[in-house]
Parts: C-alpha cells; structure tokens; sequence
C-alpha cells in the first residue's frame, strides 16, 4: 500500500499520553508484543522470536489492525506485515479506534482514517476514542458525543464524559454529581452519584458518599457500597480496597479472595497482578501466588504473555513463569 502523507503538525506522546491513554482500550490479540533492543524498537512473537526487526526509535501496541511507531522525528502507522501505510508529518495523532484516530492541530481536534485522510474535520477543542460507534467531543467547554459521520448525537453539555460501555456512558454534570447515559441521549441513571466508572460484565462501580459499590444495569444497587476503592469486573472477580488493603469480590459481593494485597489489578487469561511488599507478581483464582512478586511493575496478561519490568529493564513472561524475552533496557 502506498505511503500516504498527512499535512498536520507531530508531537505524538504529549498530549495523547493525557487524552487518549485514559480510554479503555486494549491492544490487538494479534501475537505481536513489542520490544527493545540496543536501543530500537520492533515486534516478537508469543514464542520470543523476532517477527519485525527492533529498528524503530519507540512502537506501540497494535490497535485496531496497526501499531503507531516514532522514528527519527517522524510518526507513522504499520500494519502486521511491517508495511507502513500512513505517514503524518505534522500534528498529536492517537492511536486506532473502529477505524479512525483522533488527530490535534493547533489546539483542534479531529479524526483521520486508515487511509490518512481526515474524515471528521478539527473543530473539536478535545476528542476521545471512538467506542462502540461513538465517541466524546469537547465543545465550547462542555462534552457531548458524536457518530462517524461526525453528526452530532447528544449535545454538548456535561462537565466530563467517558465512552460508551456496553451501551451506556458515565458523564459528570457540573454540580459534581455522576450518572449513566444511553446512546439516544436519555440519561438512565443518576445523577446521583459521586463517583461512576464503565460497565463491564454488566455490573458498574459507583461512589455512594465515601464508599463504592456496585449497581446494574437497572439502577439496583446489586453489591452494597462498602469499598473504599472498586474496579471494574474482569472474569467474574472484582479488585476492591478494604482499610488500605485490596482483595477481590465476586458478583455477589462475597469477599472471595482475602484484601491482603497494597495494590491489584484485573483478572485476566485466569490470572491477576498483586503487589506485595514493594513488588510485583501474580495470583491465581484461588488466590494462590502463581508467580513469585519479583518484578517492580507488571501488565495484565494478553495471549499467555505478561510483560514485566526490573528496574528499567522490560521482559515477557509466560503463565509458568518462564522468561520467552528477558528484561533488557
């Protein structure tokens, strides 16, 4: 395919790290994890072999088909098969969502598709990636979301708004309280909350005064609020924070795996990230230390691989444990 130039000015990792990084979007399964090498950036396989040669200044994940790479001063998108596809030579560009990016020129933001060219002008004064067919627009100091056609669907108005998560979007009004919104607009729950977090496996954390619990998708309040801090449902389980400790419950609020841990993450591929005393490593449904906390930070697991890091050091582990790409700078 041929290389397609953008004329939008670049400065990628600024902007997009405050904006777009705080999407929930996760990376492709596609078996490319990326990697370092002396200095340059490229793609391994689940099997620790190197599929795209570590020639690259930085790389991202591969979202939505393509991974975002910065090499000398320039950023670019590739595909599974290292071809580059677009090039943007000026501009704040993120990465891929449901086909399209968002892009920032001049303090406006807009969208390009997969074929460079802009397809939702930049008008907006912020934009998030599109979720389930929408996506959150700042305008005049006030968010509202949009479709791709770029046709505005539900007027700016809220003081902040999240994407859309199985069909429903937690926003913010300006007297400080949270609730949910659907698709056509109809705010259906709240708002009367204190706090609102994304539905996922149809149950979503929400602040009640000082504490959290969880309601559904009705508006019951299915686990009662209880927690100092709740994360969203992964797999059944959810972290949640008890007197500065975390465990995790299950739909019914049962208390299944003891609050023993400073800091947790989601379950993912059967297993969850824990920190115990000062570091990093894995426990299993049953609460069972899989993985011996060894490492400084970790991430969740995706296709059997979990990257780790010593110190600076970046490496990949797999579910025994088992170096497949060992921490180098």
């Amino acid at each position: 395919m041929r290389e397609i130039m953008i004329s939008l000015i670049i400065t990628v990792f600024g902007f997009f790290m405050a904006v777009v990084k705080g999407a929930a979007q996760e990376p492709d399964h596609c078996g490319l994890f990326p990697v370092n090498v002396n200095g340059k950036s490229g793609f391994i396989n689940s099997s620790g072999d190197i599929v795209i040669k570590p020639t690259y200044d930085i790389v991202d994940h591969f979202y939505d088909g393509v991974a975002r790479i910065n090499s000398q001063q320039k950023c670019f998108f590739i595909d599974e098969d290292n071809r580059k596809l677009i090039t943007v030579s000026y501009g704040e560009v993120g990465v891929f969502s449901e086909g399209l990016a968002v892009i920032r020129v001049n303090r406006l933001s807009g969208y390009i598709n997969k074929s460079g060219t802009v397809q939702i002008p930049l008008q907006y004064d912020l934009a998030k990636p599109f979720n389930e067919g929408m996506a959150a627009v700042l305008i005049d100091n006030r968010w509202g979301y949009i479709d791709k056609s770029g046709k505005i669907v539900i007027a700016p108005q809220f003081y902040s708004a999240d994407s859309f998560h199985e069909g429903l979007a937690a926003f913010q009004c300006w007297n400080g309280k949270y609730g949910y919104i659907s698709k056509e607009g109809e705010v259906v729950l709240g708002p009367t909350f204190d706090l609102a977090i994304e539905f996922n496996e149809g149950l979503a954390a929400v602040k009640v005064g000082s504490k959290f619990g969880y309601i559904d998708q009705g508006g019951a309040m299915i686990v009662p609020p209880n927690f100092d801090t709740a994360w969203a449902f992964h797999e059944g389980l959810a972290a949640v924070e008890l007197k500065g400790d975390y465990g995790y419950i299950d739909r019914e609020g049962y208390l299944v795996i003891s609050a023993l841990y400073k800091k947790a993450g989601n379950f993912c591929e059967g297993l969850a990230a824990v920190e115990i005393d000062g570091k990093w490593g894995f426990i299993d449904r049953a609460g069972n230390v899989v993985i011996e906390p060894i490492y400084d930070q970790v991430w969740d697991y995706r296709e059997g691989l979990a990257r780790v890091q010593i110190k600076h050091r970046i490496g990949y582990i797999n579910k025994a444990g088992n170096y497949i790409w060992k921490p180098v700078y």
